[in-house]
């Protein structure tokens, strides 16, 4: 098993929910214009009451991190994947690919959003299943994606929401 290293200076932000309380799942693949835009989504979901859980927010040193992932995924209510070139790429299917197979089995509701012009392959687009896209997102348009995403977002959160 993993063990979770020591993670950089977290941003302060809206106090995150341990798994058990958590309402969406942020999954995303650690890159350089990918990242920010993650902790962005879960800064802005925050600020309207909803909990998330995003891995460096939750995950500290020396956490099993199968552990708190599967704990996370099975407590949320709605799984946001952030579809970019490194989630859907060979590297992706060690975590994130994982994390969405899960998610799916589980029966989660689901928020995907696409990065820039990433284009989804078949085998991604069969475990999100019926997920509707909401737009594209990428550095130039993530306010303003973020400003119509977030209440779809928490609006799914709700109970007996589709």
């Amino acid at each position: 098993r993993l063990k979770a290293a020591k993670s950089a200076a977290r941003p302060p932000v809206a106090d995150f929910s341990e798994p058990r309380d958590v309402h969406v799942f942020i999954s995303y693949k650690w890159e350089e214009e990918v990242k920010p835009f993650a902790d962005k989504l879960a800064i802005k979901l925050a600020e309207q009451g909803v909990s998330c859980w995003k891995d460096d927010h939750i995950v500290k040193e020396g956490d099993d991190l199968d552990e708190r992932i599967v704990a996370g995924i099975n407590s949320c209510k709605v799984f946001v994947p952030i579809l970019s070139a490194g989630y859907i790429s060979e590297k992706g299917e060690q975590w994130c690919q994982r994390e969405c197979k899960l998610a799916r089995k589980k029966g989660k509701k689901m928020v995907p959003i696409r990065w820039g012009d990433t284009k989804i392959p078949d085998e991604i687009d069969f475990i999100i299943g019926p997920s509707i896209f909401h737009g594209t997102c990428n550095t130039a348009t993530a306010d303003d994606y973020l400003a119509e995403i977030c209440p779809v977002i928490k609006e799914k959160t709700q109970d007996g929401a589709p």
